[in-house]
C-alpha cells in the first residue's frame, strides 16, 4: 500500500515512482506472485521518464523472474537489453553480462558464457567485485575446456582483487590447484591447496573444492606420479576435516577409471596408492573398499566384486561402471 501510494502521487519524481514500482515488484515476488512482479517491472521499463538505472534494474529483475519461470529466451533478451543500453550504469551492465553468462552456461553454451565473462573483465569501468567474480567463473570454464594455463591465470587474477566476494574468493582458492597440476610442480599444488583451506570461507558452499576434479587432473599425470600425489593430498584433507569430501572424490574417480582405458597395472597403482595412504583413516574406509571392488570389477568385467560392498554402497558404485558392466 505504501509503495502504491508513491506510485499514485501525481507530483512524485519519476525516480521515486520507479523505485516504488521496483520495491512493489520485489514484494510481489516474496508473496509468490510472479505475474504481478513481471507486470510491475514492465511498468518501470515502459516509463518514458524513468532513470536509466531503474530501467536497467527492472530489466535485470524481470530477466531473473523469467528465468525462474523457465522462460530462458525472455530471460536472455532482458539481460541483453541491459548490456545494449547506452546509458545503463556500468554496475548493471556488468551484472547483466554475469547473469547472461550463467544462463548460457546452464544451457551448455560454454563459448557464449565465456564471451560474457570475458566482456565483464574487459569493461574499463566494471566494479572490481564483479570483475573478480567474472575472473573466478572464467577460470572454471577454461579448466573445463582444457585450457589449464589461462584457467590458472584467471583464478590468480581473481585472487589478486581485494574486493572479490567471500564466495568467489573461496571458489578461486580451491579452483586454482586444479589447473596447477598441469602447469606446476607437486609441491606448489599442495601449497596452493593448503592456502585454500587456510584462507577460504568455511561457510561457503565451495569450501573444500571439488576433489573429483582435482583427482581427475592427478589421473592425467603419468602413473609414476600418482603415489606421491595421493600420499601428500590425503593429509591435507585429513588435517582440515574434509575427508568426507575427499572420499566422495575418490568414489567419483571410479567412472574415470572405467572409461579411461587404463591398463591393469595402472589400475593397481592407483588402487594401491589409495589403500596405503588412507589405511589409517576411518572416514575413507568405505570409499577405499568401493574403489578396490570397482577396480576388480573393471578388470574382470563382472559385477561379482561389488557384492563385497553393502547394498546401499553397491547402488552408488554400480552406475559408475557402465562401460565395464554394460550388457
Amino acid at each position: 500500500a505504501d509503495y502504491t501510494a508513491v506510485i499514485d502521487m501525481p507530483d512524485a519524481p519519476a525516480e521515486q515512482k520507479a523505485k516504488a514500482l521496483l520495491n512493489r515488484g520485489v514484494t510481489h515476488t516474496e508473496q509468490g506472485d510472479r505475474e504481478q512482479a513481471l507486470a510491475v517491472c514492465t511498468a518501470v521499463i515502459d516509463m518514458p521518464d524513468a532513470p536509466a538505472e531503474e530501467k536497467a534494474m527492472a530489466l535485470l529483475y524481470r530477466g531473473a523472474t523469467h528465468g525462474r519461470q523457465g522462460d530462458t529466451e525472455q530471460e536472455l533478451a532482458d539481460y541483453t537489453a541491459v548490456v545494449e543500453m547506452p546509458d545503463a550504469p556500468a554496475e548493471q551492465q556488468a551484472q547483466a553480462l554475469l547473469n547472461r553468462g550463467a544462463t548460457h552456461g546452464r544451457q551448455g553454451d560454454r563459448e557464449q558464457a565465456l564471451a560474457d565473462y570475458t566482456a565483464v573483465i574487459d569493461m574499463p569501468d566494471a566494479p572490481a567485485e564483479q570483475e573478480a567474480t567474472a575472473m573466478s567463473i572464467r577460470g572454471a570454464f577454461l579448466w573445463r575446456s582444457g585450457d589449464y594455463k589461462h584457467s590458472q591465470e584467471s583464478f590468480e587474477a581473481a585472487l589478486a582483487v581485494a574486493e572479490v566476494s567471500s564466495q568467489y574468493r573461496t571458489a578461486a582458492l580451491f579452483g586454482l590447484p586444479e589447473p596447477m597440476i598441469a602447469n606446476a610442480g607437486r609441491d606448489q599444488v599442495i601449497v596452493a591447496l593448503e592456502s585454500a583451506f587456510r584462507n577460504g570461507d568455511a561457510d561457503s558452499a565451495g569450501y573444500g573444492g571439488t576433489p573429483d576434479d582435482l583427482l581427475s587432473m592427478v589421473l592425467g599425470r603419468g602413473h609414476q606420479e600418482w603415489r606421491e600425489y595421493i600420499a601428500e593430498l590425503v593429509p591435507v584433507y585429513v588435517n582440515n576435516n574434509a575427508v568426507a569430501k575427499l572420499g566422495q572424490g575418490v568414489t567419483q574417480t571410479i567412472e574415470l577409471l572405467d572409461t579411461g582405458g587404463y591398463s591393469e597395472m595402472q589400475l593397481d597403482v592407483w588402487n594401491d596408492a589409495w589403500q596405503e595412504a588412507g589405511k589409517d583413516c576411518d572416514d575413507l574406509e568405505l570409499p577405499l573398499r568401493s574403489l578396490d571392488a570397482a577396480i576388480d570389477a573393471i578388470k574382470t568385467k563382472s559385477d561379482r566384486p561389488l557384492f563385497r560392498l553393502p547394498l546401499e554402497i553397491r547402488e552408488i558404485v554400480r552406475p559408475l561402471l557402465t562401460k565395464s558392466l554394460e550388457q
